[in-house]
């Protein structure tokens, strides 16, 4: 070979090396390596870093060049590494020339970027590696605001609250009385409240009776997700005290109408239906059954109408008080624990009280004959439903009524031995379905009981029906362990814990307060299930006749609480029979969505006599009704402090109330009242809060 050939392979073999070591200055999949700084080397020093994930969306593109280039560099971005590679200054993926060493532009969240960097030498371009990142996805829009869309009646300090948007780190809060002014408010409209990490925001002093917008915004890596408005009503000013009527006797005088025995304010005696109220009142004397209905507008009782002509005396029997109540459709219906209607009902399908139905109360050909309640089992034990509270719900079709049963066998394949809770549903079409045990009792001791003790168990209770301002509207039941056995010749009684369940399900299925469990209707929950208990202790008789629930459909109750160290003990229960009887407190409980809280409303009076009731107001103001005289206690903090009490009336002889909210204006409630020494029936109603 001649020398010439030989010397140019030679330069040949020192300079490849050279050139390889070029070459790989950024070896395949290594293209964030920092690499030295030669003369005309590729882009080095990418950031966001090669293979980037969750790079957020305002991320700006970052290089370096080598230390003799002129400082200028061509940027290619794409969606496609293959465009990006093969990408010349007349293609799409061009950006354009940059002075510096970095490209900011906006990415969409959740994307996937290819990008090249050609840096500028004085001999011209030297091509750069592809990198690639991938933005961070967006946050997703701000749901579940609290006050819910549309809400009314908001507290002017509220803690504005909604779900966690995924993938987000912070939000800004915009607030203000125009909707249009909200929506298209930033950083610098007076609508922008500021911002907070978490998903709670309180505000302070918003004016009364107002509407306001609020728009919650997500940010994140992914960049702003611009929520939705959402609005909400503030309450109107308080009443600083309730707006009473003028009081109305309902017992018609003229006709020198008495009411016998002693109402029971187990039964709902009172009935919103129109622009009226109807009451509904058995009669001392010739045993006779009346409704009266009250007109709001005049303000004045129409004259009383007998639906019903009993044999058996006022006085037959305690429980002897009538319920009136209305399905759907505007029939009202009749329930009175009539003794005769016990063995007639007997053998078939029936149940007591007597129940009628009534399409036009003043036409009384359009009146169903009288007849037994329909029973979806055999009553084979002289079977009695009683002491019945109704409640209705329009979206769902249905009133439901709640009572105290006995002698029903059979229900379920359960023999249903002692005082079960009992659930009835009367339908739109006039029809009655039932019945069912809610809350299943029995005969016997349990672990609530002192030992030894074989008790005839009830379950005493009350309803109220929820607060959603749409679809079907829950179902709330509160009961308590009523036990009476013989000790010795003694007859006991205690009253122990109080329970609570409630439906979403138009009665289907029933839970606790935390929703833990869910029991379906026919398999009935049993009086001392441990999940369902919202007090512990020993408590007064009629503790569990006060109750109501709040604006979120939460309960609230009130009850008689024992003062410890009075009574009598026997075992480990308070014999409220026994002399000297035992002392009690009023006291209340609710459910805060996360567990129970309570307190004391008064502990100045011995309220063993008492038989409270409550009723939680439209601004979620909770009063407690007590009777002898009629009187309220109110706290308008949640239970925090009470004031009261304030006398409603002046009777005052061992008066017993009937307690009622109105159903179509929820400013407004009824209060009824017997007084014990001329045996007439009274109301009061009373404006709570301003529309």
């Amino acid at each position: 070979m001649p020398k010439r050939v030989q010397s140019f392979l030679a330069q040949i073999v020192v300079i490849a090396p050279t050139v390889a070591m070029l070459l790989a200055i950024v070896p395949p999949g290594r293209a964030d390596i920092v690499a030295p700084n030669p003369e005309g080397v590729p882009a080095f020093a990418p950031k966001p870093r090669n293979g980037s994930r969750w790079t957020p969306v305002a991320t700006p593109l970052e290089w370096q060049c080598g230390s003799g280039g002129t400082g200028r560099s061509a940027v290619f971005v794409g969606s496609s590494e293959l465009d990006v590679q093969s990408a010349t200054t007349e293609s799409p993926a061009f950006r354009g020339y940059t002075s510096g060493t970095s490209h900011s532009e906006t990415w969409s969240p959740s994307g996937t970027y290819f990008w090249r960097i050609d840096c500028e030498y004085d001999g011209g371009l030297v091509r750069g590696p592809v990198w690639r990142f991938t933005t961070a996805p967006a946050p997703t829009p701000p749901i579940s605001p609290s006050p819910a869309d549309g809400a009314l009646r908001v507290i002017p300090s509220p803690t504005l609250s909604w779900g966690a948007a995924l993938n987000a780190e912070r939000y800004d809060v915009y607030l203000g009385t125009n909707r249009t002014a909200v929506a298209a408010a930033g950083h610098l409209s007076p609508e922008f409240r500021g911002s907070s990490q978490s998903a709670l925001f309180p505000v302070n002093g918003l004016p009364y009776r107002t509407a306001h917008f609020w728009r919650i915004d997500a940010i994140g890596p992914g960049g702003v997700t611009v929520g939705p408005v959402w609005a909400f009503m503030t309450r109107p000013p308080p009443l600083l005290e309730p707006i009473l009527s003028q009081e109305y006797e309902v017992t018609d005088a003229v006709s020198g109408h008495t009411i016998g025995n002693a109402p029971n304010p187990e039964c709902s005696i009172m009935l919103r239906g129109g622009n009226g109220v109807y009451f509904i009142y058995r009669t001392a004397g010739a045993p006779r059954v009346f409704i009266r209905r009250f007109d709001l507008t005049t303000q004045v009782f129409g004259a009383p109408i007998q639906v019903e002509h009993l044999t058996d005396p006022a006085t037959n029997g305690y429980h002897s008080e009538p319920t009136i109540l209305a399905d759907t459709a505007g029939r009202l219906h009749t329930l009175v624990h009539y003794a005769p209607m016990v063995g007639s009902c007997t053998g078939g399908f029936g149940i007591a009280p007597r129940w009628r139905v009534l399409p036009d109360l003043f036409e009384a050909s359009t009146w169903s004959a009288p007849t037994c309640l329909t029973s979806r089992v055999r009553n084979t034990q002289g079977a009695q439903f009683y002491d019945v509270m109704a409640v209705t719900d329009n979206r769902a079709g249905i009133t439901h009524a709640v009572g105290q049963s006995y002698g029903l066998a059979g229900i379920d394949g359960r023999p249903n031995n002692g005082f079960p809770r009992t659930y009835y549903r009367f339908r739109s079409n006039g029809q009655a379905e039932g019945p069912y045990v809610i809350v299943e009792s029995t005969t016997g001791w349990i672990p609530e009981l002192p030992a030894g003790a074989n008790a005839a168990i009830q379950t005493k209770g009350d309803l109220a029906v929820g607060r959603e301002p749409s679809g079907i509207r829950s179902l709330h039941v509160v009961w308590n362990i009523r036990a009476q056995w013989n000790d010795s010749g003694l007859q006991r009684q205690a009253n122990v814990d109080l329970y609570y369940a409630r439906s979403v399900d138009a009665g289907e299925t029933w839970r606790p307060a935390d929703g833990s469990v869910s029991i379906p209707l026919t398999d009935h929950v049993q009086l001392n299930d441990p999940r369902f208990r919202a007090v512990t202790g020993d408590v007064g008789q009629n503790s569990e006749r006060a109750f109501d629930v709040d604006s979120q459909s939460r309960p609230v109750l009130a009850y008689l609480r024992h003062r410890l160290g009075s009574g009598v003990l026997v075992g480990n229960r308070v014999d409220v029979l026994a002399s000297p009887s035992p002392a009690y407190d009023l006291a209340w409980r609710r459910w805060t969505g996360g567990g129970w809280v309570g307190g004391t409303v008064n502990s100045a009076f011995d309220w063993v006599n008492s038989r409270p009731k409550l009723r939680v107001d439209a601004d979620d103001n909770i009063w407690v009704f007590v009777d002898a005289p009629p009187r309220y206690f109110v706290s308008r903090d949640g239970g925090a402090s009470w004031s009261g009490p304030v006398t409603v009336s002046g009777y005052s002889r061992a008066t017993r109330l009937f307690s009622y909210a109105d159903p179509v204006d929820p400013n407004f409630h009824y209060l009824a009242y017997n007084d014990r020494g001329d045996n007439r029936l009274y109301f009061r109603r009373l404006q709570l809060t301003l529309p």
